[in-house]
Order: structure tokens, then C-alpha cells, then sequence
């Protein structure tokens, strides 16, 4: 990283920072700061390193060298968005100095002088006052504690203000069961959307922290709580359609006719039963349980025969 006076050909280096504020990402880190997706989602465990990850990519954010920037740390309440935004302010009262125009504890803002001369923005915002999320044209928002915040948040108050200036951001949060942050998570899996990235990261990652103590808590908090603290894993039933065979789904059936001779194929991306041309048989009732009765025409099953698919209630029997 280049310091000192700058010119419109200055460059940042991420490698070069990370090395001059004493920063050494482990493996799980160098994913996301190597990532260029413009929207990237994040599900770790605890202690993993999300804060530390996210500082330095605000940092470098801040020092990019361009005429201006406007960046955000939203989170849950202004303490857990201070988490990082102070960690940054402290990086460049130490490294920085120079660099800083202001830091006002009122506005809860630092402005700093980026590598072109320019002047970048960071703003601290809390999503328990909406109000304050509304009319400015961000560079890059990083989300901290997401599968904690409303989904309205993020789809109402902070997505469009990306779209003016084609920004970037970092949505970080350990996995709180199926909701809007598992749903952005899935946009980012198997190539579905090519803007989005995503990862699934275990608090065991971090090389800093004791495995053996790490497995001590497995007992303590039960199966499902340490797969999604420590397992970075979204624990409950998954109510969305699958993005390839669309089910369960509510438009389809309760009965499927088995020919003679004809069987179910399995999902490649569910597991669910399909038919041949790769669509789903599986109905969802409305009370949300899922199953389907197939019927087999020319008395090829004698009576009722349960069929075991995950998540469904199966059964077949001849017509």
C-alpha cells in the first residue's frame, strides 16, 4: 500500500494493508476479503473472527482511492454496530492518523482522506431506528448480527441505497434458524445469483481458539444450538421451494398415479421424490407439513406400503 501523497494512479493493496495494521486473515477470512461478489453472506460460528474480518475490509473500503465514499455499519443496536465501527476508529487513530479528517462521537461518523485525496465516510446505524436508514447512496454497508434484524431492514432500508453508486456488502451473522438471512445465504450457494457469494464457517476455523473447548460446549448447549453457534449451520425445516424441482409445493397434488412400471427419480438438490421430467410430487398442506400419496396403477404394491423420503409422508398403494 502506497502512503503519503497520492496520485489518481495509487492502488490499494489488501495484502499489503493487512500486513501494515498487523492483520493476518486466516483461511476462512481470505475467502471473503478475496471475494469480489457485490453482495457477500457470511453464517459463522462464534468467535470465528466476523468483527476482525469485516474491520479490515471496511478499512480498505475507506482508503480505496476515489472523489468520494459513503460507507455504513448497520447492526441490531449502535452498541453491536460500534463493535466494528470503533475497531476501525481505533486502526486509524493508530496507523492513520494523518489521514483523519473527523470523527464525531455525535454523529456517530469518521472521515478520512482516502489514497486518492478523496474524502471516504463511515457512519455507525442501528437498525432499531428505521428512520435513520433512509435517503443516502452507499459505496459499501456491512450488516453485523443480520439473522437478528427485521427482513425489512435489509430489503426496505439498506438494499437500495447500494444501487445508485453499484455498491458492495458484507452481511455477517451466526445462523439463527431459517429466516431472511438463510434465504440470502442460499442466493449465494451453487451459482444461483451470480452477484451474491457465500459461506458457511465453523467457530473450529479460527486457529486462535482451543478445539477441546470448543467441543466441551456440545454437551452443554444440545445438538441443534451447538450446530448453529459453533457449526455455523441453519438448524429447522427449510419452508422454501427448492430452486430445482420446486417443491414442496402447495400447487401440487395431494395424489400422484404411479403406471405400471414407472418409479420416482430423487432430487439432486433436495433429495425429494420428482417425477421424470425432474419436477416435484411433494404437496405442502396448509399447515405447512409436506407428503404425498402415490396410487400405482396395475396392482404392482398389494396394500399400503410406506415409502421413506426426508421430510415427506409417503405412502403408495395399488389403485
Amino acid at each position: 500500500m502506497t502512503t503519503g501523497t497520492t496520485t489518481r494512479t495509487t492502488r490499494l493493496s489488501k495484502p499489503a494493508l493487512f500486513e501494515s495494521i498487523g492483520y493476518e486473515p486466516h483461511a476462512g477470512q481470505l475467502l471473503v476479503h478475496r471475494s469480489t461478489a457485490r453482495r457477500r453472506v457470511l453464517a459463522c460460528g462464534v468467535r470465528w473472527g466476523k468483527s476482525t474480518c469485516a474491520t479490515a475490509e471496511v478499512v480498505a473500503a475507506l482508503l480505496e482511492p476515489r472523489r468520494e465514499a459513503l460507507g455504513w455499519v448497520v447492526a441490531p443496536t449502535y452498541d453491536l454496530s460500534h463493535l466494528i465501527y470503533d475497531r476501525v476508529c481505533r486502526i486509524f487513530e493508530r496507523k492513520f492518523a494523518h489521514r483523519i479528517k473527523s470523527i464525531s462521537q455525535r454523529q456517530q461518523q469518521l472521515t478520512v482522506v482516502n489514497l486518492a485525496g478523496g474524502l471516504s465516510v463511515l457512519e455507525a446505524k442501528s437498525a432499531d431506528n428505521p428512520a435513520s436508514l433512509l435517503g443516502e447512496a452507499l459505496d459499501f454497508v456491512v450488516v453485523d448480527e443480520a439473522a437478528q434484524l427485521k427482513p425489512d431492514v435489509w430489503s426496505q432500508h439498506v438494499s437500495q441505497r447500494l444501487v445508485d453508486r453499484r455498491g458492495w456488502a458484507l452481511l455477517l451473522s451466526t445462523p439463527n434458524g431459517r429466516n431472511w438471512f438463510s434465504k440470502l445465504h442460499r442466493r449465494g450457494q451453487k451459482g444461483r445469483d451470480a452477484d451474491f457469494e457465500s459461506w458457511n464457517r465453523p467457530t473450529w476455523e479460527n486457529p486462535a481458539l482451543a478445539r477441546d473447548l470448543i467441543e466441551a460446549e456440545r454437551e452443554r448447549l444440545g445438538v441443534d444450538a451447538f450446530r448453529a453457534q459453533y457449526g455455523a449451520e441453519f438448524v429447522g425445516t427449510d419452508t422454501d421451494a427448492c430452486d430445482s424441482c420446486g417443491g414442496p409445493s402447495t400447487r401440487v397434488p395431494c395424489f400422484y398415479l404411479l403406471v405400471q412400471g414407472e418409479t420416482l427419480g430423487v432430487c439432486e438438490e433436495c433429495g425429494l421424490p420428482v417425477k421424470a421430467d425432474g419436477k416435484t410430487v411433494v404437496t405442502r398442506y396448509p399447515n405447512g407439513e409436506t407428503g404425498f400419496v402415490a396410487i400405482t396403477l396395475g396392482g404392482a404394491v398389494n396394500g399400503w406400503e410406506p415409502l421413506r423420503f426426508p421430510g415427506t409422508d409417503l405412502l403408495t398403494r395399488p389403485a
